[in-house]
């Protein structure tokens, strides 16, 4: 007769299992609003608003492209003014030859 109430009651270790399991799962339910309230908290504080980020891209290509006109007309100013001293020194070199030139056309070397 004991083994037929052996093979019917369940397993006390079985039945301390499933009290932990349901334990458990109770304290992840009553964490879950707390958890969800954390998760929108931080929704909320991370993600700019749409319309900002917007903003943000716009004003990222504009200085992209202000930045390049700016190398453009650096190199441009750059090529001038090369050309410019380049034009300053051969004009002197000229100036300073025909003064040689006519001093020793007239004799003062």
């Amino acid at each position: 007769m004991k083994r037929s109430i052996d093979r019917t009651l369940p397993d006390l270790d079985e039945v301390q299992r499933r009290k932990a399991a349901l334990a458990e799962e109770i304290a992840l339910q009553r964490s879950r609003p707390e958890q969800l309230r954390r998760e929108e908290e931080e929704r909320r504080n991370t993600l700019p608003p749409f319309d900002l980020l917007e903003d943000v891209v716009r004003g990222k290509v504009f200085d992209d492209k202000v930045a390049m006109g700016q190398v453009k007309n650096a190199r441009r100013d750059f090529a001038r003014s090369s050309c410019m001293t380049l034009l300053l020194l051969i004009a002197a070199a000229v100036v300073l030859w025909w003064a040689y030139r006519a001093m020793e056309r007239y004799g003062l070397l």
